[in-house]
């Protein structure tokens, strides 16, 4: 991950890809930019009391690939 001292005009994201296990769709996917600060390049992720990631960006894209069968990417 890029760092920029002292802030400028760079900047980068973090992407998490989720692929449904019933991937019928190969040729689309879905972009969405996460609506929460946590993990914008600075924060520590959220985590449950076992130290997985909870995100409900990724919670939603999760059940949006499966709906509809294609690749969905959450952009942090």
């Amino acid at each position: 991950m890029y760092k920029v001292d002292n802030g400028g005009p760079l900047w980068t994201h973090q992407v998490v890809v989720v692929v449904p296990r019933d991937l019928k769709f190969k040729n689309v996917s879905t972009l969405y930019l996460a609506s929460v600060e946590y993990g914008c390049n600075t924060d520590k992720p959220i985590a449950d009391a076992t130290g997985a990631i909870k995100n409900a960006d990724i919670d939603m894209m999760d059940q949006l690939a499966a709906d509809t069968h294609s690749i969905g990417v959450v952009s942090f």
